[in-house]
């Protein structure tokens, strides 16, 4: 939760809301017309609103806020109209998120969705990411244009990582041939 929370922080307080993840721009104000002009018909498209979009300080740290901008649905309305860079940045981050909160076994099959399937020996699609976080630029103050600040970056970098690292020591080191969460 806490990644997607300063993503999104760091996409709210870049000085021209816009990222660079090496080929994609995103830019938030997009995500912004986007609510605007849909926010007053009868049937929505996304599950965005007023609070997931204009948040004020009490509702920055509440997940279901974030949920709302990191969604299938602003994907595919996204794409729709025509910002297809945002559509593609929001569904990255979206893949990187369902692969590392899924709960069961046959998640992917259940969802149809690939970044759903639980990490195997042969398959740690964690690490596709690696890439995707390594274009990221970062940088501090002024200095950061069009980029996540330098810590944030870096907790994405290094939790990515040891989760990959995890995955590595669990299946080569004591043989197991399947990851999933334990239950109670």
């Amino acid at each position: 939760m806490h990644i997607l929370n300063n993503m999104r922080n760091n996409w709210l307080t870049e000085e021209n809301q816009q990222l660079t993840f090496g080929k994609f721009l995103d830019d938030y104000k997009l995500v912004c017309n986007h609510y605007e002009k849909k926010c007053n018909n009868v049937v929505k498209t996304t599950l965005l609103t007023y609070y997931a979009v204009y948040l004020n300080v009490v509702q920055l740290q509440n997940l279901a806020h974030i949920l709302k901008i990191f969604n299938e649905k602003v994907v595919a309305a996204l794409k729709i109209i025509g910002f297809v860079e945002n559509a593609e940045f929001i569904d990255e981050f979206l893949a990187y998120w369902s692969t590392v909160n899924v709960a069961n076994k046959d998640e992917d099959l259940r969802f149809n969705n690939q970044f759903h399937a639980a990490q195997t020996e042969d398959r740690i699609s964690l690490c596709k990411f690696m890439f995707w976080i390594n274009g990221a630029n970062s940088g501090h103050g002024k200095g950061r244009i069009c980029s996540l600040t330098h810590d944030t970056n870096q907790s994405l970098w290094q939790t990515t990582l040891g989760q990959i690292d995890v995955c590595r020591f669990l299946f080569l080191e004591l043989h197991l041939c399947l990851l999933t969460p334990v239950t109670k």
